[in-house]
């Protein structure tokens, strides 16, 4: 899970130093006025647009972009690229996701370049090949998503399905080959029971049982409000109370594994032409607080024991 200091981190870097506060019954989390500063790298050894953060466990925040790899001291920045003489420098310099597992170890997963661990020693990285001999990083593979599960697997999602990390082979293994997760892109997966996973797509959600393979998906059902509002499943969070949240294109929804149906929470577009907004990122903080980063109404925060709401978004304070 990620920590409130890294989360308000995020806002920081990816958020306007003027901030407006959009009208809500639900009291203002941060305040009323809260306050941003902005982290500027300079012009020439920066990462590009920001897809990922990290706090590791020493306190060095690990930003992620389309251009490399950075980390930050509270001080300055050191910033990580790909170097074609150094089998050991980042495989890719498209970074999609940053994660440190229990032991410690920082992932990194990327574009075109597969899945990398981190060396603190050497401060270098090594690369992650599949079982079967390949190596992850053909052009056009993407992996979008790292989870650890309650056994300490490391799992990976992407657009070539569901792969998990072989401590034993220090190898990945693919897993749903040959299945309807093949028609598409697979942006992350959480662990609901021992065998049970639920894995976030761009056709819905699917329901996975390692034990027995079964894959169940999903999807919205036109005129049925409790089927999933929307197919594009972007992100997939699973909160304190052990419920499955996902985040659509026209809000979140909640899985009802009972029902195998979804409680719905659609969220008012700015335009009125457009049904709902796209959530592309949920996080869960130690309040039980959910936030969603969204495509037009800013930063989102939402209590689920109220159903209340309201958002920050960039502007005039």
């Amino acid at each position: 899970m990620r920590t409130s200091a890294q989360f308000l981190l995020t806002l920081i870097l990816l958020t306007a130093a003027s901030v407006a506060l959009h009208a809500a019954e639900l009291s203002p989390p941060l305040g009323s006025n809260p306050n941003f500063t902005r982290l500027m790298m300079d012009a020439d050894k920066t990462v590009g647009e920001v897809l990922a953060i990290r706090q590791d466990k020493y306190g060095f925040i690990w930003i992620g972009g389309k251009t490399g790899l950075a980390r930050y001291d509270g001080y300055r920045f050191k910033i990580f690229v790909n170097n074609s003489k150094d089998e050991h420098s980042l495989s890719a310099n498209f970074i999609r996701d940053l994660f440190e597992d229990s032991h410690g170890r920082l992932w990194i997963a990327s574009e075109n370049g597969g899945m990398m661990l981190y060396n603190r020693d050497m401060e270098n990285f090594d690369r992650i090949g599949y079982t079967n001999g390949s190596f992850p990083g053909r052009r056009g593979e993407v992996f979008y998503r790292i989870m650890e599960d309650t056994q300490h697997r490391i799992w990976f999602a992407g657009n070539r399905g569901v792969s998990v990390y072989d401590e034993t082979q220090h190898k990945i293994t693919q897993h749903l080959i040959n299945s309807p997760l093949d028609n598409y892109l697979v942006y992350g997966l959480v662990q609901m029971s021992e065998e049970e996973f639920a894995i976030a797509t761009s056709g819905g959600m699917f329901q996975w049982n390692r034990r027995t393979d079964e894959l169940l998906q999903l999807k919205h059902v036109e005129g049925n409000p409790h089927s999933l509002a929307n197919d594009e499943v972007r992100d997939i969070l699973l909160d304190s109370y052990h419920n499955v949240w996902v985040a659509t294109d026209k809000g979140i929804s909640r899985f009802r594994p009972a029902t195998k149906d979804f409680d719905n929470i659609i969220i008012p577009n700015a335009n009125p032409r457009i049904a709902g907004t796209p959530v592309w990122s949920l996080y869960e903080d130690n309040k039980r607080m959910l936030w969603l980063a969204t495509d037009g109404n800013g930063v989102m925060y939402f209590d689920p024991a109220t159903r209340k709401m309201g958002s920050y978004s960039s502007g005039a304070s």
